[in-house]
């Protein structure tokens, strides 16, 4: 509670970045977060309606971040762990998939359209395996013609390759890297 002369500051918090006041309060009811500037006073805090005071009024728009990285809460990141080992053991796959760029990727696209969209279950909007087989001549038409860009334009290129047998199927498979920099001098891999 901010030192005031309004009783309102009994359900508001001003929210700090770094220690510095910011011009955002938070509700320590609902933990809806609204603007706030000393100079234009609390009459948006008056006008707030907590969704367990009203429960059937639509929520406010929440502004779920004020800076670009958040951590999760210890019940959360247990929770995550937990969730993790359990597609580990249950899709039969090895604990380094879960630091995969590509795993990484989809996480991330999914925690940026939960936070876009709000929450959905998950077994609705996810494609199915055979809409994504589909999709997969396209993508590697696209995924082709960028890569020739990218190794065209660059002076020198290393390339390393790995071959390996699936035993159970008796299928040969063959993995080629090309490591380059680009004309920022930072390293690429593709």
């Amino acid at each position: 509670m901010l030192p005031g002369s309004s009783s309102v500051w009994k359900k508001f918090q001003q929210i700090r970045v770094d220690m510095v006041s910011v011009d955002f309060v938070i509700c320590t009811n609902c933990h809806h977060v609204l603007t706030y500037k000393k100079s234009d006073g609390t009459k948006g805090m008056h006008a707030h309606r907590c969704s367990s005071d009203q429960p059937n009024t639509p929520l406010q728009t929440r502004m779920t971040s004020f800076t670009v990285q958040r951590t999760l809460p210890p019940t959360a990141y247990d929770n995550l762990k937990t969730q993790m080992v359990k597609y580990v053991a249950c899709d039969l796959r090895p604990f380094s998939s879960v630091s995969g760029s590509g795993f990484q990727a989809l996480c991330q696209t999914l925690v940026d359209y939960g936070a876009k969209y709000g929450p959905s279950d998950v077994s609705c909007e996810l494609p199915q395996c055979t809409t994504l087989s589909r999709s997969v001549p396209d993508m590697v038409v696209k995924t082709k013609a960028d890569l020739c860009s990218k190794l065209s334009s660059c002076n020198h290129t290393a390339l390393t390759s790995d071959g390996w047998t699936d035993n159970f199927r008796k299928i040969a498979y063959v993995t080629v890297t090309a490591q380059y920099f680009d004309f920022q001098h930072s390293s690429q891999r593709t």
